[in-house]
């Protein structure tokens, strides 16, 4: 299957929503990290990644990167379309 279809068709599982543990800041760090390294070899990382960015997706880790981490990115590099920044390193 390719990695396209993959992720189009959401057989990956994306963390997103509310935190179980939102009112304790201890649990929720250790909540993204887990959920993050379990991105690390998804095959569509970066599709995931691209998505959550160029969409504006406010809770959940995506991409391995948590919301915090995605703001900075947004807030650091306005106007940027993701999904085609993304194709194109991939082009080279």
């Amino acid at each position: 299957m390719r990695r396209e279809k993959l992720f189009a068709t959401g057989s990956f599982t994306h963390f997103t929503g509310m935190y179980p543990h939102s009112h304790c800041p201890d649990l929720c760090s250790i909540f993204e990290s887990k959920a993050a390294a379990l991105c690390r070899h998804c095959p569509v990382l970066t599709e995931c990644g691209a998505y959550a960015l160029d969409n504006r997706v406010e809770f959940g880790i995506w991409g391995g990167m948590t919301e915090r981490q995605r703001r900075a990115l947004l807030a650091a590099h306005p106007g940027v379309r993701w999904s085609e920044r993304f194709t194109a390193r991939h082009q080279r």
